[in-house]
C-alpha cells in the first residue's frame, strides 16, 4: 500500500513539475522577446514601428496569458494547499511523533512549492521587464533634446499595461515577495509549534 502511494505521490509530481516547467519555459521565452524589442532602436527612430511591434508583442503576452492562466493558477492552489497540509500535520497531535517518513513527505511538499514560487517569480519578471521599458525608451537619445515621439512612445507603452496576467490580475515581483513572506511565516509557525511540543514531550 506504501509502494502504490509512494507512486502515485511520484507520478503526480512528475505532472506537476511538467506544469512547471512549461510555466518556465514560456516566461523566459516572453522575456527574451520584451528584452528583444529595444534591438530595432537606432538613429533612424520611426514612431509608427515602434507603435506596432508593441502592440504585437503586447498580443503576444495576452495570448499566452490566457493560455496559462488557468494552470498558473492550479500550480499556485496546489503549491498552496501543500504549505496549508504541512502546518495542519505539524500542528496536529500525531507530528509530536513524527517520523522519518512524516518528514520525508514534508521535504517533498516543500521542493514542489519551492518548484511553484520560481514559476510565480519568472512570471512576474514578464511585467517588471515592461514596467521598466518606459524608462529604458525615455534614456535613449535619437538626435533631439525634446523628442515628442519618444515621449509618445513611452506614455504609449506606460498606458498599455503589459505584463504577464491571471484573469485581470498582472502579477508583479512585489506580489511574489509578499506572498514569499505570508508562506514563510506559515511555515515557521508551524515549525516552531512542532518544536516547542517536542521539547513539551520530551
Amino acid at each position: 500500500m506504501e509502494a502504490a502511494s509512494a507512486g502515485v505521490f511520484v507520478a503526480v509530481s512528475f505532472v506537476f513539475l511538467g506544469v512547471v516547467d512549461g510555466i518556465l519555459h514560456a516566461s523566459c521565452a516572453l522575456s527574451m522577446m520584451i528584452d528583444s524589442y529595444v534591438a530595432h532602436f537606432d538613429q533612424q527612430f520611426k514612431l509608427e514601428r515602434s507603435v506596432y511591434e508593441w502592440n504585437l508583442l503586447q498580443a503576444v503576452l495576452r495570448k499566452v496569458s490566457k493560455a496559462l492562466e488557468w494552470s498558473f493558477a492550479i500550480v499556485q492552489s496546489t503549491a498552496l494547499s501543500l504549505v496549508l497540509q504541512g502546518v495542519v500535520s505539524l500542528y496536529g497531535a500525531h507530528a509530536v511523533h513524527a517520523d522519518v517518513d512524516d518528514m520525508t513527505s514534508i521535504g517533498s511538499d516543500a521542493l514542489l512549492v519551492v518548484a511553484a514560487m520560481l514559476s510565480f517569480f519568472k512570471a512576474a519578471a514578464v511585467s517588471d521587464r515592461c514596467m521598466r521599458m518606459p524608462a529604458l525608451i525615455n534614456s535613449l537619445n535619437f538626435g533631439r533634446d525634446v523628442d515628442t515621439q519618444r515621449h509618445y512612445l513611452v506614455e504609449f507603452i506606460n498606458y498599455s499595461a503589459a505584463g504577464f496576467y491571471v484573469g485581470e490580475l498582472r502579477l508583479t515581483t512585489a506580489m511574489a515577495v509578499k506572498l514569499t513572506y505570508f508562506g514563510c511565516v506559515v511555515a515557521f509557525a508551524g515549525l516552531s509549534n512542532f518544536y516547542s511540543a517536542v521539547d513539551t514531550d520530551g
